[in-house]
């Protein structure tokens, strides 16, 4: 629909995303562009939302790649004639979480949308990727309360516990899609394990996929912050997850429930630190254990394709090939 230039940044969870977001998509020194027609929290560049529910959400008899284009078309405009790029970015538009299969209708929806688009997406070795989605979730979702064993759909659970579709872990059949459809060319893959052991390689990397004109000195200042992503501690996950049972009630809203996340909240923290470290150790090894015992050699095949297809030894960054 367009020649415009447009970065479409698609995933993965737990892969930098909110500082990609804030850091660099928002960033007019490095020749990104931070208007948005969707609406943004308070302004806080974390993820179009709106778009998520564009491309994931809605039915396919309501989805218009036609609305879409327009709402987004003069904003990617403005972006062009200052000669930088527009980003579309939501990590859930390659792993909408929950849902089962939904990778090959957003890339097509994406696609009808922007044919001419070029894609981002950052990778990560699968095990660690599983724990630190579980660990965010429960940090974050006053309303999850599944064990791991029902995050992976080992077990099944009572109310509201939903799994994930690990399947949308194997990396080489999402990239191989993308590619097809937007190009070799337009489709750019990286390991999230490169980005955390030199930045400056991967913001030059996207940089010059985009074929902008980047301000070297910001980039540099970029690759000197320190990346740093708060978790839970192993021990306390487990008791987050049992107090999101306990306050959570599924049809309550209002005030009510915003008091209760806010107890929630309040308390996290301060049963993390009355736990041991001992026994956090312990509680890392044993959901870890689980995640390796589940998974085994799952995604051996496809991280050998994958290494071929986005030019990096998987082997060499700690994934099994």
């Amino acid at each position: 629909m367009t020649d415009n230039k447009i970065l479409i940044h698609i995933g993965y969870p737990k892969t930098a995303s909110t500082w990609l977001q804030k850091t660099v998509f928002s960033n007019e020194n490095l020749g990104f562009t931070p208007f948005s027609p969707f609406s943004k929290i308070e302004n806080d560049p974390r993820g179009d939302m709106q778009a998520l529910k564009y491309f994931v959400d809605q039915s396919d008899v309501d989805f218009n790649s036609e609305l879409v284009y327009q709402e987004l078309n003069s904003c990617i405009k403005q972006s062009n004639l200052l000669n930088m790029v527009y980003v579309l970015s939501n990590e859930c538009f390659v792993f909408p979480i929950f849902k089962q299969g939904y990778y090959k209708m957003t890339a097509d929806r994406i696609y009808q949308v922007f044919p001419n688009g070029k894609i981002l997406c950052l990778i990560r070795e699968q095990k660690a990727a599983i724990f630190s989605l579980y660990n965010q979730i429960i940090k974050l979702g006053i309303n999850y309360s599944s064990t791991l064993e029902e995050f992976l759909g080992i077990k099944s659970g009572g109310r509201l516990n939903l799994g994930i579709d690990v399947s949308v872990y194997k990396y080489d059949q999402i990239i191989e899609y993308y590619q097809t459809k937007f190009g070799k060319n337009n489709v750019l893959f990286l390991p999230f394990e490169v980005f955390v052991k030199n930045k400056k390689e991967c913001l030059i990397k996207i940089i010059n996929f985009v074929e902008i004109d980047a301000n070297i000195k910001e980039i540099e200042i970029l690759a000197n912050e320190k990346y740093i992503n708060e978790k839970l501690k192993s021990g306390t996950i487990e008791i987050k997850r049992i107090m999101n049972r306990i306050f959570y009630q599924p049809y309550k809203i209002g005030k009510e429930q915003l008091i209760r996340r806010k107890i929630v909240t309040k308390l996290t923290p301060l049963v993390q630190n009355l736990i041991p470290e001992r026994m956090h150790v312990q509680a890392e090894k044993r959901l870890k254990g689980i995640i390796e015992e589940y998974c085994q050699d799952m995604y051996k095949e496809s991280n050998q394709k994958t290494s071929e297809l986005i030019g990096y030894n998987l082997s060499d960054l700690g994934y099994d090939c």
